[in-house]
């Protein structure tokens, strides 16, 4: 029967590698979606500013 320090650093170890995987997952996908809908919303911003002026 494994000792409960193994298991809880197994445990470690897993949620270290979910931890690592959703950071590249923020990183890689999330960040530039959010770039460009945000260069989207300003552009739009802009060009609705520049029609009243």
């Amino acid at each position: 029967m494994p000792k409960f320090e193994d298991i809880f650093e197994e445990i470690g170890r897993r949620l270290d590698g979910e931890i690592a995987h959703l950071r590249n997952l923020v990183n890689n996908e999330v960040s530039p979606a959010a770039r460009v809908k945000a260069a989207s919303v300003l552009r739009r911003a802009s060009s609705a500013l520049e029609r009243p002026a």
